[in-house]
């Protein structure tokens, strides 16, 4: 497997010059050719999702239950590679019908975790002895400060923290929106950042409605939001940027292993991590977590680190969040979507890779 090289500031301008000219009949806003950056638009977001007026809201608490997983059957060589060592895992249950469906993950300085739900929701996750413990959870907000209502505007699928800034993306109602839950925590509003066409630039065919920005990360190097997008439309996974007016360029192609589609993805210090996932019926679910290594051969090459498959617990991983804790070491959460059915369960799992 390996990336194509992620472009230049001068490479993605050329991208965006040349998106344009072949969309020159389409409705959507043409690319300015400008890379978008946060610290251009952190103000106007944390206005428009903390408003003159609205107080800091606590997330009610959510009461969990917490069991651990029995990890011991992952092997050197077939489920972890490298120095990668295993951490802990864990199911998480609640009688709160509303809990479940976790897509996005994210992790604060603190080691905590924010997660997102496709039904609409955030979860406050804590962490204490490098374990979950206990949680809030809280509706999504929407421009009005009402709660988003309808699956067209509450799934919500990839979730990154920057600048005390919560960003997610939607599918559906393909977008980008900014929550200020520094500022607000609960109360924070839904701030729009994009809007995603089904016809994205660089992209040969539209998005499906299920199909859209599955991967989110802010990358602190480049200082650039980044989506990856389940709907292919040609070889690989597509990887994207925006540009300054919000819109979105694919400008990179994953190539992910044969049948498995790019679910999650964070950009840490080190390296990006990605996550894929591949079921079927007959298989049940496998899952990759690979980082990307621009100092291998052939350069950019995407380096397995985590294979997980049904020998061992394993669920419908998407959501995926790299903590630094040195200089050399990181730690990678995943967290599983258990689609609030009976039969799938919503996980934690933590590794070390060196």
């Amino acid at each position: 497997m390996s990336l194509r090289p992620f472009y230049s500031l001068m490479g993605l301008m050329a991208v965006l010059a040349m998106a344009g000219c072949g969309m020159a009949g389409s409705s959507n806003p043409e690319p300015t050719g400008q890379p978008w950056r946060l610290s251009d638009h952190a103000d106007r977001l944390r206005a428009a999702s903390c408003p003159d007026g609205v107080a800091f809201e606590r997330a009610p608490a959510l009461t969990i239950n917490v069991v651990s997983l029995d990890m011991s059957g992952l092997q050197p060589n077939r489920h972890l590679f490298g120095n990668t060592r295993v951490i802990g895992g864990w199911e998480l249950t609640s009688e709160d019908p509303t809990f479940g469906g976790l897509s996005g993950l994210a992790v604060y300085p603190s080691g905590n975790l924010l997660a997102v739900s496709d039904q609409g929701a955030f979860i406050w996750i804590n962490i204490e002895n490098n374990a979950p413990t206990s949680a809030h959870m809280a509706p999504m907000l929407g421009p009005s400060g009402t709660a988003l209502d309808g699956k067209d505007v509450t799934d919500a699928e990839g979730v990154t923290l920057a600048d005390g800034l919560a960003l997610v993306s939607f599918e559906r109602s393909h977008r980008i929106e900014a929550f200020d839950l520094e500022g607000c925590g609960a109360a924070a509003r839904a701030a729009r950042i994009a809007d995603l066409p089904d016809q994205v630039y660089g992209l040969s065919g539209s998005m499906r409605p299920t199909g859209g920005a599955e991967a989110l990360s802010y990358s602190p190097g480049l200082k650039e939001l980044l989506i990856g997008i389940e709907s292919s439309g040609g070889f690989g996974q597509p990887m994207g940027r925006f540009d300054d007016a919000g819109v979105a360029v694919m400008t990179d192609r994953l190539e992910a292993p044969a049948e498995f589609a790019l679910t999650g993805l964070d950009t840490a210090r080190f390296h990006p991590f990605a996550l894929f996932r591949h079921y079927t019926a007959r298989s049940g679910n496998r899952n990759i977590i690979a980082y990307v290594d621009g100092a291998a051969t052939p350069p950019n090459s995407l380096v397995d680190r985590v294979r997980l498959d049904p020998s061992v617990p394993v669920d419908n991983f998407e959501g995926i969040a790299v903590q630094n804790l040195d200089t050399r070491t990181q730690r990678i959460w995943i967290v599983s979507d258990d689609n609030f059915s009976e039969r799938q369960r919503t996980l934690i799992m933590a590794f070390d890779i060196n």
